[in-house]
């Protein structure tokens, strides 16, 4: 009787929800030490999903990552030579640039996939900040 009603207790539990699978990866970003004015954070998550966020002023959210060990990488944004202020995101290693368009802060190779990145964050709970500082 003793281990049929903790079964009903851990199962009344769960219903309520055992907790969410994914979380949300929030922080900063610093090139050479001055906040990234404009890029995408990708993510990749335990599940190899990669998620992803704009970076404005220094700043980005992604959500939906899952639970467990994951990669960052980070992607400068672009001013192009007409527009007055960051524009899309800057293509890997400097493809998918259009003429006149120069990125707004130079990103080793390196930090721009989450297969080579030194970034790494641990998810393991609803809200995870993680400072990412380029040299």
């Amino acid at each position: 009787m003793t281990r049929l009603a903790f079964l009903l207790a851990a199962g009344l539990v769960c219903a309520g929800g055992c907790g969410s699978k994914t979380a949300t990866v929030t922080g900063t970003v610093t090139v050479g030490g001055k906040p990234l004015a404009a890029g995408t954070v990708q993510v990749k998550d335990a599940t190899g999903e990669v998620r992803l966020g704009a970076v404005a002023d220094g700043r980005f959210t992604v959500d939906g990552v899952a639970r467990g060990p994951a990669k960052l990488a980070v992607v400068p944004g672009v001013v192009g030579a007409e527009s007055k202020g960051p524009s899309r995101a800057f293509g890997q290693y400097g493809r998918g640039r259009a003429k006149g368009e120069e990125p707004v802060a130079v990103v080793p190779a390196e930090h721009q996939r989450p297969e080579t990145s030194p970034h790494a964050v641990q998810v393991d709970r609803g809200t995870v900040t993680v400072e990412i500082a380029i040299p």
